[in-house]
């Protein structure tokens, strides 16, 4: 199953404070040292729901800070969630854009 998400860099910049809803604790740590937070937590937020979407569950289907997002040394994203993870995933920014994408 596919799940897809797009959204704004910017509805995400007054909006910090929405970290502690959308990140892991080890992701705050990273979110914390980022010189680009909002896209930060636009693109996590994204990566996110692009999952719920592909295991047809909503949002509230899994707390948002349940799942984590990470990074292989090259900089591509995986998923993990209760210690299962999930490599077939992408992000993607233009301007103002992020898109994610996952296929599970």
């Amino acid at each position: 199953m596919v799940g897809i998400d797009i959204t704004h860099i910017s509805r995400f910049e007054n909006h910090l404070d929405l970290c502690i809803k959308i990140l892991s604790s080890e992701e705050i740590l990273e979110f914390n040292e980022s010189h680009k937070q909002a896209q930060y937590l636009a693109s996590h937020f994204a990566l996110k729901e692009a999952f719920l979407k592909a295991n047809k569950l909503g949002l509230g289907g899994i707390d948002l800070t349940k799942i984590s997002i990470k990074h292989h040394r090259s900089g591509a994203p995986y998923i993990e969630v209760g210690g299962e993870r999930f490599e077939d995933c992408s992000l993607s920014h233009d301007g103002d854009v992020v898109i994610a994408i996952v296929n599970i």
